[in-house]
This record gives C-alpha cells, sequence and structure tokens, in this order.
C-alpha cells in the first residue's frame, strides 16, 4: 500500500490543478509514462463520443497534444475499443492494442493512429458515481509487454482505490460538501481489511465472523457512503478520514 500511503500523506487536494499534481505522481511512481482522467455527468454512456455528456466534462491528461486535438476531432471515443470495455466494467482493464482481439475497420484506423503516437498498452479504470457521475482514468505503459504484466500484478489494486479517492475529490472540489458520514467501528475494520485487498471470506477469517456479517457491514458502509462499490467505499472512506491505510 506504498502508493496509497505516499498519497493519502498531505492534505486532500483542493483544487483541480492539485488533483492533477497527484495523478502525475502516482502514475510516474508507479511506472507509466503518461495519464488520462475525464469525468463528469453522464447523460447517456450508450451513446459515447460528445454525445453521453449533459455538460462539458472535467479533462487532466499529459497524452501527446496531438493526439488529443486528433481524438476530439474524430471523436474517437466513439469507436475507442478501451472506452468500450470500461463502460461495460467496474473493474481495472489492463490493455495491449497489440493483442486486443477482435476489431472493426474504424477501430483498427483508430489503433493505427494510436501506435503512431506510441499508445501501445495501459491500464483503464471506469469510475461510477451515484447520480449519473462517470469517470475514466487511463494510465499509459511505455515498456514491453512482460514488464507491463508485472507492473499491472503489483499495483493494480492500489491504482484502482487511488483512482477512485482522486475521482471523489474532484467530485468533492465540484459539488457542495454534504453532511460529514459516521460508520461503526466494526465498519471501519472491515473497510480497512478490505483496503488492503483481502476478500469478504479473508475478512471473515480474520476477524472470526461470518462472510454474512462482514458482507452485511459493508453493505451499510457502502449505503452510509452512498457508494455501490467495495472499492468506491473504500476510497471515499479514505477521502474523508474513515480509515487509515
Amino acid at each position: 500500500m506504498i502508493l496509497l500511503e505516499q498519497l493519502l500523506s498531505d492534505e486532500p487536494p483542493r483544487t483541480i490543478d492539485d488533483v492533477e499534481t497527484r495523478l502525475g505522481f502516482i502514475s510516474e511512481e508507479a511506472g507509466f509514462s503518461n495519464f488520462s482522467y475525464i469525468g463528469g455527468t453522464a447523460m447517456n454512456v450508450t451513446a459515447k463520443g460528445h454525445a453521453m455528456w449533459q455538460d462539458p466534462p472535467i479533462m487532466m491528461m499529459t497524452f501527446p497534444m496531438e493526439w488529443i486535438k486528433l481524438y476530439h476531432l474524430r471523436d474517437y471515443a466513439r469507436v475507442d475499443p478501451v472506452v468500450s470495455a470500461t463502460l461495460n466494467h467496474r473493474l481495472p482493464i489492463a490493455w495491449d492494442i497489440e493483442t486486443f482481439g477482435s476489431i472493426g475497420p474504424e477501430q483498427r484506423e483508430f489503433f493505427r493512429n494510436a501506435h503512431d503516437f506510441g499508445i501501445r498498452r495501459g491500464l483503464s479504470i471506469p469510475l461510477y458515481g451515484s447520480m449519473g457521475d462517470f469517470g475514466l482514468m487511463t494510465l499509459l505503459f511505455d515498456e514491453g509487454p512482460s514488464q507491463f504484466k508485472k507492473t499491472i500484478r503489483r499495483y493494480e489494486h492500489e491504482l484502482h482505490v487511488a483512482a477512485i479517492h482522486l475521482d471523489q475529490c474532484v467530485r468533492r472540489i465540484t459539488m457542495d460538501p454534504k453532511s460529514p458520514v459516521e460508520l461503526t467501528e466494526r465498519e471501519v475494520e472491515i473497510l480497512c481489511w478490505t483496503a488492503a485487498g483481502k476478500t469478504s471470506a479473508e475478512t471473515a477469517t480474520i476477524l472470526a465472523i461470518s462472510k454474512k456479517t462482514v458482507d452485511f457491514h459493508l453493505y451499510n458502509a457502502m449505503r452510509k457512503l452512498d457508494v455501490y462499490t467495495k472499492a468506491q467505499a473504500v476510497a471515499k472512506a479514505l477521502l474523508q478520514g474513515l480509515i487509515i491505510p
């Protein structure tokens, strides 16, 4: 949990620029070359591309500027296979354009252009919130497939939690604050073990309680935090200082 400890060692970011600085920090520390974040309120995620957003989304990225311009001009989010994959998943997706699988003509053109800009493999993390909130964080990796797999195995869990944490920071900065959440001692304890990567069954064994009891407390914590996944619960609890990694 080294990345998370470093990420949370300072005060929570107060501005979008602060969030971008933190995102650049964790990206570099984990060995990734570039990052992007796009997030906002999605009117219809199935529409894809420019049409999915209710309002212009917040964007932070260090991708090559010419690639960003081309991506926006051609509305590549409509055909980007990575975007399509993340819209159908809740967990991070590690991808490699050289081994992505069956794709159509528009997607092949997209991949050829991406390859020309040095975009070959990376980790994309979908970020879902309440009231239609959606975000996507992508980290690019410059080294070969073997080192990429090692990096994913080592950092995927931490990067997932860190991404949700930073997404929650963006939501907090851009929206009115809500009343503070109060968690029970057991809920905090279980969220701490969840943050450490333990499953409900493993947490049950550690705490000498049933898996059903663990899930019950997790559900209550998620309800109080107004989130839909365990990873979101951990990130929001970390952001609000309710648990310590």
